[in-house]
């Protein structure tokens, strides 16, 4: 098996990221009983046929997406947050893991975008003023 290189690892990195997070979602909701749990498994299945194909347009496509969706989370995280009243434990654990998990949404996200961004960067041919001239 050959050793994933510091590069590999940031690639992979945010796709399971986002995968074990709708995972986590869906098993909470099928837990709890709640309808509708099969919306959290969409993602997964999106992410996984970007993981299958390295696909760099399809890359884009969920990194804009899910940098948006990272910004409404965190306007409702501060919404959420400017009501509470009492700071009891309750409180104090939404504002530590909510606070966590937006922020690692909005990491991954920028990762999962800029990452492939950066990669494939095109390198441009531009001509000597020399060369053009002759």
């Amino acid at each position: 098996m050959k050793d994933l290189s510091k590069k590999e690892l940031l690639w992979y990195l945010p796709i399971f990221y986002f995968i074990l997070l709708a995972l986590w979602a869906f098993v909470d909701n099928v837990v709890n009983a709640r309808t509708q749990v099969g919306n959290f498994l969409i993602p997964s299945i999106v992410l996984l046929a970007l993981l299958l194909t390295k696909n760099y347009r399809l890359q884009i496509i969920i990194g804009v997406i899910l940098l948006l969706w990272s910004g409404l989370l965190i306007l409702a995280y501060f919404s959420d947050a400017a009501k509470i009243v009492v700071f009891d434990e309750k409180a104090i654990n939404f504002l530590f893991y909510g606070g966590l998990i937006t922020l690692l949404n909005l990491l991954m996200s920028i990762l999962l975008l800029f990452n492939d961004l950066h990669s494939h960067r095109r390198k441009i041919n531009v001509p000597s003023t020399m060369e053009t001239i002759i």
